[in-house]
């Protein structure tokens, strides 16, 4: 009897450590065997590897390009999270994500500081005013143009404007 016993255990394969026959699990229609055959089915088949767009959580270079491009290129407009990411073929959160990893900056802190670099050599190398500057960098008021340049830079519009002269 000992002998069958141990055959018997030798045909059944072990899911998750018991040895047990599957479809005695499958029987139970509320047991744990269930959920615990479905979670190990879940695992082994529905996983999706992390980076699937991305190498290492990363933009690849070719959608990377694309959206800086799209930014310099509406660099005077309201730019939306939701444009840059279907510039670049992604969800708004994944896109966010890894344009972070990317660039170290999220996006939207990456076009405040394009703006202001945009900015900056206006000032340098144009003789506009400032309130023009400001709306060629899509700031809305002269206030608010004032405001995030102190805030960037330190010193306001003009008196960059001064110092660079």
């Amino acid at each position: 009897m000992v002998k069958s016993q141990s055959a018997r255990k030798a045909v059944f394969p072990t899911v998750l450590g018991w040895r047990t026959p599957w479809f005695i699990f499958m029987r139970q229609p509320h047991g744990p065997g269930v959920s615990n055959v479905l979670l190990l089915l879940g695992r082994q088949y529905a996983t999706v590897k992390a980076g699937a767009y991305g190498i290492g959580g990363r933009i690849p270079p070719a959608r990377l390009k694309h959206a800086l491009d799209y930014i310099e290129s509406h660099i005077d407009q309201q730019t939306h999270l939701s444009d840059l990411a279907q510039t670049a073929s992604m969800s708004l959160f994944y896109f966010a994500r890894l344009f972070k990893n990317s660039m170290g900056v999220s996006p939207h802190r990456y076009v405040a500081m394009r703006r202001i670099e945009r900015a900056k050599e206006m000032l340098r190398r144009s003789d506009r005013s400032v309130f023009e500057i400001g709306l060629g960098v899509g700031c809305l008021d002269a206030k608010h143009f004032r405001v995030r340049f102190h805030r960037e830079v330190g010193v306001s519009p003009s008196e960059f404007r001064a110092s660079q002269s």
